[in-house]
């Protein structure tokens, strides 16, 4: 029963944060600070990191998780060898980064195994309404901000809305995380899916993130076609189908008699192969010193807009394998098995194929509140596959 108690604050309190952290950049936005130093407003990115910290601490405390603890622990000796390191001379500050983060928020995975199915549709309403209320913000942003951010736009390119997440990428995919939710949850009404999802897709038009449409687009798609074990739905599928269709009807009306335009950078081909050459760059210089840190710092640029080249930069393939090892091994991973079957697992299976795809394109290990809810929907999918398990042992005993 205590231990019930202890469970429903986490919760309570996790839910404010996911809230908050939805409207962490706010701040940013307001004062036209979107472009931001690494050593400016240290209060608030340390913030972050020390909430996920406490989150971390209340789970071990409340559950007595000895992986968990021994999970921080290895990925505690890894932070003060690199801090060890960075004081000894060497440039491994990217690599110290990548581990804070990590460190900061592997207890989401563990906190969100734990939950029951109602706290699982609560969490997912919360990311659906959240991306909901930003989108209303994106639509304000063009009027009402231009004053501040206009400079910002025009060393972007243009307009292209950030809301309350710094920039337009962390928004889109922001964005595109909530309209998964949304579009494969069973639980909410066909009519208020079509007004939030109207709402949000218009939105993620603004952020102009060809990465967010992109990995959207390729991820929804297997969702909808594929329904675990090979089967596909014919019926599900032409539902789906209907419900993309009549959201883009309501689009094409809005933006053809709104005053927003769509951005050309989004149909220029040029930023995105100019990224992918960089990739391929990073990937055909491959030599002996990708085994260690970026020390020199000199692969930088190549890997900036990648979540899996800058891990192996920063880290050095040795320790970003060693890394993944302490996942794999911490973090069971029998709950693989449910992916893309039907029930309240699918949109999160969905949504861990998204992130996967756009992680190849955008670092969304370094990108809050993104990086925080990717653990926690891989968290997610471990409390479904815990759920499915019980069910399964209930049938069995009837």
């Amino acid at each position: 029963m205590k231990i019930n108690k202890v469970q429903n604050k986490i919760f309570f309190f996790l839910c404010f944060w996911l809230i908050i952290a939805s409207l962490y950049y706010a701040p940013n936005l307001i004062e036209g600070q979107l472009l931001v130093d690494r050593d400016e407003n240290i209060v608030s990115r340390a913030a972050k990191y020390v909430i996920g910290i406490f989150f971390l601490v209340a789970y071990i405390i409340a559950y007595k998780d000895g992986r968990a603890l021994i999970h921080g622990i290895l990925l505690g000796i890894l932070l003060i060898v690199f801090a060890i390191v960075e004081l000894s001379g060497y440039n491994v500050t990217f690599g110290f980064d990548v581990l804070v983060v990590l460190l900061s928020f592997y207890g989401m995975i563990y906190i969100a195994s734990r939950f029951n199915l109602s706290e699982i549709d609560i969490f997912g309403k919360i990311i659906i309404y959240s991306g909901f209320f930003i989108s209303i913000i994106s639509y304000f942003e063009y009027s009402i901000f231009e004053s501040i951010l206009g400079g910002f736009w025009d060393k972007t390119g243009g307009f292209r809305s950030v809301s309350t997440l710094l920039n337009p990428n962390n928004l889109g995919i922001y964005l595109s995380a909530a309209l998964i939710l949304l579009f494969f949850s069973v639980n909410i009404k066909f009519k208020i899916k079509l007004v939030i999802g109207a709402v949000v897709v218009g939105a993620l038009f603004l952020s102009g993130s060809r990465t967010a449409w992109f990995s959207l687009i390729i991820a929804t798609l297997f969702g909808i076609v594929y329904r675990g074990s090979g089967a596909v739905n014919v019926m599900a599928t032409l539902r789906s189908l209907f419900f993309i269709a009549s959201i883009a009807a309501i689009l094409f009306i809005f933006f053809y008699m709104s005053i927003f335009s769509i951005t050309d950078r989004m149909s220029d081909p040029y930023t995105f192969l100019l990224r992918i050459e960089k990739q391929f760059q990073f990937l055909y210089n491959f030599g002996i010193d990708y085994l260690y840190p970026d020390l020199r710092e000199s692969r930088v640029a190549l890997v900036s807009e990648s979540g899996y080249l800058h891990l192996i930069n920063s880290l050095g393939l040795l320790c970003a394998v060693i890394v993944l090892f302490i996942f794999l091994f911490f973090v069971r991973i029998s709950w693989i098995q449910i992916l893309f079957k039907s029930g309240i697992s699918r949109a999160y299976s969905v949504l861990i194929l998204f992130y996967f795809i756009a992680s190849f394109f955008e670092n969304i290990l370094m990108s809050f509140p993104n990086n925080q809810l990717f653990f926690l929907v891989v968290g997610v999918l471990i409390a479904s596959h815990r759920s499915q398990l019980q069910k399964n042992r209930e049938f069995h005993c009837k």
